[in-house]
């Protein structure tokens, strides 16, 4: 056993956190398998197959499951995508997509290239 300054917190907050360990490992053990079946039984009730029943936990599965927020942001990716196929870029002007590019629709490499061969 310890002893000194601070030993009877100690035992104390030992105790204490042991037993929440050992009461929360038997709370899971016996009631998981209790509130299962308690919500399996309710699941399997006419209330919950009536069918302004079905559509709010369809609501509520979308509204908990960020479903709207996915489907706006997979629009928006393909909005972005779409825009960058077509070559518009975030200023709205048109351009070839091709790094380098500074306005004439020719990358960089073949200018270059070009007025190599013109010396």
């Amino acid at each position: 056993m310890s002893s000194g300054a601070g030993a009877e917190m100690r035992k104390t907050l030992g105790t204490a956190v042991f037993g929440g360990m050992l009461g929360v490992t038997l709370f899971g053990i016996f009631l998981t398998p209790v509130f299962f079946f308690a919500i399996d039984w309710l699941g399997e009730s006419r209330l919950f197959h009536a069918v302004w029943m079905r559509r709010l936990g369809g609501i509520a599965l979308e509204v908990f499951a960020f479903r709207g927020v996915r489907r706006l942001s997979v629009l928006v990716v393909q909005s972005v995508r779409r825009l960058q196929v077509n070559g518009v870029a975030r200023n709205g002007q048109k351009h070839s997509g091709i790094q380098g590019d500074k306005g004439n629709g020719k990358p960089a490499d073949d200018r270059i290239k070009k007025s190599s061969e013109q010396k």
